[in-house]
């Protein structure tokens, strides 16, 4: 069985923040170039799963790493960007706040 879900945030390269039936998932793709985006659908087993597992653009399979999923928008958004801040090394200073606006 497969739960579906859309992109709703992509703050970088390689992070997406995927909304599905129960909440926001922080998905980071695992393999390079995927050209997936915001509004793309996508589909896998759970987006609760946390750790690796594979998910779907069609048939296209993209190995992604599950890293949590949240209730709210916001909260998704500002994890996802503070995974990206810690990636490049740089210090975060957007709030779930700021997100908001």
């Amino acid at each position: 069985m497969s739960e579906l879900g859309i992109v709703v945030y992509t703050p970088h390269d390689g992070f997406v923040v995927v909304q599905h039936d129960s909440g926001f998932a922080v998905v980071e793709l695992l393999d390079d170039e995927t050209g997936i985006g915001c509004g793309d659908t996508l589909h896998t087993r759970s987006w609760e799963t946390l750790g690796t597992d594979t998910l779907y653009r069609g048939d296209v399979a993209y190995e992604a790493g599950f890293w949590s999923s949240y209730d709210r928008l916001q909260d998704a958004q500002e994890k996802a960007l503070r995974f990206v801040c810690h990636l490049l090394g740089i210090a975060m200073t957007t709030t779930s706040a700021e997100l908001a606006n």
